[in-house]
C-alpha cells in the first residue's frame, strides 16, 4: 500500500498538479456522535522476496497517511480511542499508468517549400488515488468516503511526499462531517 501511495502522493504533487477531490457519505449517519476513531485492523500480505509486495507495504508512507489521518480528526474533535471507537479508519491506495497525447494538428513551414507535417506530443505519467473511509463500528458499514487523485512521482524526497500527504489528506477531510 505504501509504495503504491508514495507514488500516487507523488503523482499528486508534481509541477503545479492539482489533486482531484471526492465526497460521498451516508445521509442517514449519526455523525455528531461520532467523538472516537480507531484503525481498523488490516493483515498485510508479505511474500519474501516479492519486490511488487514489499512496495505495496509500504510502513514509512503507511504511517504518513495514518499521522496526516490522525491529525485531522483531531482537528475535527474526534478522539483516537483503540478500545471503543465509534468509527473505524481504513485508508487505500491505488496507482495507474497514464499517458496524454495532445495533436496540435497539421504545421506549415514558414519558409516556400516546406511541409512541417504533424505534431503529436504524448506524456506518459503515474495517476495516484488516495481513499479514506470511515466506517461505523458497531454498524460495520462504511459512513463516509474522501479520495484524491492526481500525478505522482516515486522519485519524491522524504520531505517532498511528507507535504503530498499532509496536502492531499487536509483537502480530502474538507468535507468532514459532512453538511447537513
Amino acid at each position: 500500500i505504501s509504495l503504491i501511495l508514495i507514488v500516487l502522493i507523488g503523482a499528486l504533487a508534481v509541477g503545479c498538479s492539482s489533486i482531484s477531490i471526492n465526497h460521498d457519505w451516508d445521509k442517514d449517519a449519526p455523525f455528531p456522535d461520532y467523538k472516537t476513531f480507531s484503525w481498523l485492523k488490516v493483515d498485510k500480505e508479505t511474500v519474501p522476496g516479492n519486490a511488487r509486495k514489499a512496495k505495496a507495504n509500504n510502513a514509512l508512507f503507511d504511517q504518513r497517511v495514518r499521522r496526516s489521518v490522525n491529525a485531522q480528526l483531531e482537528k475535527k474533535g474526534l478522539a483516537l480511542d483503540e478500545a471503543d471507537p465509534d468509527l473505524l479508519v481504513v485508508f487505500h491506495t491505488g496507482v495507474e499508468q497514464k499517458i496524454n497525447v495532445t495533436d496540435w494538428g497539421y504545421a506549415y513551414s514558414y519558409d516556400y517549400w516546406g511541409w512541417g507535417g504533424r505534431q503529436i506530443d504524448v506524456y506518459q505519467y503515474d495517476e495516484g488515488t488516495l481513499i479514506v473511509d470511515l466506517i461505523d463500528a458497531r454498524a460495520k458499514e462504511l459512513v463516509w468516503r474522501g479520495s484524491g487523485t492526481r500525478t505522482v512521482d516515486p522519485k519524491w524526497s522524504p520531505e517532498k511526499t511528507d507535504q503530498v500527504v499532509d496536502d492531499a489528506i487536509k483537502k480530502i477531510f474538507t468535507k468532514y462531517p459532512p453538511p447537513r
